[in-house]
């Protein structure tokens, strides 16, 4: 069971992370705090924090001090809240309750185009002024109008948290097969282990923090962010840390190759097995050498509207749908047994090894998905297009967590989101 003490800290810091994450990318436009699969947003707070303080209180009181266990249970409930400001759910949700009303026209023809089709609970109407008091700011004394936000927030969180539900019930179904089955790395999850391990011994300080090598690189690391702090004044030259992009043009029919050291990507990458590594630019080459050949033939898909990069991004998208039909079909022995489980059969896994029971997870899912394919249908979905919208969704979330399990890419992004496929495919 988790302690008090750490439900507290992890609450409190998972808002912390939360309301910094949103106020830093909206107030300073830097999107990238929130955009990385090991977001900023999260980890500089956790180092900052909880870890800093943390390693000082070791010091003095090491009995009082966070165990590895406590610190790997703050850090995932902020991982899971950082899923929420701007690039994670934040920036689309509210996009999508406010701009119908608020950029609809009579040049456009929004109303008469497709309003009919658009259900009233998903928005925020604008009878009030609601959505334009959103952008122009409330008159002095107004009070903020909540009640207009009830419904359609309502309905989006009922979406949203049973997509994330489902999601837990996939993490409990496929664990096993991952972890123990397939040995997968997790390189994401290493460093994090690396940085709140704790010896068993008698020293106070963890091992890691003894290492000389990590002491020059953190003084290394730390004296350039002073440096480029100080040079915001213009008292002396930037370090250019992450550098501007270096672009490659092969030929006017060839994308550019884009060079650039980010140091954050970097860092993670050390732990990536080296195979893997080379197939991330290989094929990224493979895939410019493919644009250029189609552009000198003239060879353009009539979807390239739909999906950005053509017939090039339709390609791998296709090989991210068989990576993952391949890994199913690999785990179909563990998947008939989590079924057998579900049941009531006597197997060998264990419930207790599990965020949750496999009977919820496998039932959970199911039950998830039929909510989702309701609601998807009461927005104006057919069902056949609801269940080919699901199917890839989950295709995608599956491929992206699979090669961040392997691969550990922290700026991984799909060239194509299931959405735009649908669209691509209907």
């Amino acid at each position: 069971p988790i302690a008090l003490r750490t439900a507290l800290i992890g609450l409190s810091f998972s808002v912390l992370v939360s309301f910094w994450g949103q106020y830093a990318s909206a107030q300073t436009s830097y999107n990238y705090i929130t955009f990385p699969q090991m977001p900023l947003c999260l980890l500089l707070p956790f180092l900052l924090f909880i870890l800093t303080p943390n390693l000082l209180l070791r010091l003095k009181s090491p009995t009082v001090a966070l165990s590895t266990s406590e610190l790997i249970v703050i850090f995932s409930m902020g991982l899971i809240a950082a899923m929420v400001p701007d690039w994670g759910m934040v920036r689309y949700l509210i996009s999508l309750i406010i701009a119908p009303n608020y950029y609809a026209s009579p040049e456009n023809q929004w109303a008469e185009r497709f309003f009919e089709y658009l259900p009233a609970w998903l928005v925020l109407p604008n009878e009030k002024q609601e959505v334009s008091y959103f952008f122009a700011g409330l008159p002095s004394g107004a009070a903020i109008p909540w009640r207009a936000w009830v419904v359609p927030l309502f309905w989006w969180f009922s979406a949203l948290g049973t997509l994330l539900f489902v999601g837990a019930c996939l993490v409990v179904i496929m664990r096993r097969q991952w972890v123990e089955h397939e040995r997968l790395r997790f390189p994401m999850g290493e460093v994090i282990l690396r940085l709140v391990e704790s010896d068993e011994g008698s020293s106070r300080i963890p091992k890691l923090y003894r290492n000389r090598t990590f002491h020059t690189g953190f003084i290394i690391t730390f004296a350039i962010m002073i440096w480029n702090c100080i040079s915001y004044w213009e008292v002396i030259p930037r370090i250019p840390i992450p550098n501007p992009p270096t672009t490659m043009v092969l030929d006017p029919a060839y994308p550019p190759i884009n060079l650039r050291l980010v140091p954050y990507v970097l860092c993670f990458a050390f732990f990536v097995n080296v195979e893997i590594l080379f197939s991330v630019w290989i094929f990224q080459l493979v895939g410019i050498l493919q644009t250029g050949m189609l552009n000198r033939f003239g060879v353009v898909s009539p979807a390239t509207t739909i999906v950005p990069g053509g017939l090039v991004s339709i390609q791998f998208s296709g090989g991210l749908i068989m990576f993952v039909l391949w890994g199913l079909w690999m785990a179909r022995g563990h998947l008939k047994t989590v079924w057998q489980h579900a049941l009531g059969k006597a197997t060998e896994l264990k419930d207790e090894d599990e965020l949750f029971s496999y009977r919820t997870a496998v039932f959970g899912f199911i039950a998830g998905m039929v909510f989702l394919m309701c609601w998807l249908h009461a927005i104006g979905f057919t069902i056949p297009v609801a269940v080919l919208f699901l199917t890839l969704l989950f295709i995608f979330y599956l491929g992206i967590a699979r090669v961040l399990a392997e691969a550990g890419l922290i700026n991984l992004d799909l060239p194509i989101n299931a959405h735009a496929f649908t669209i691509g495919i209907v």
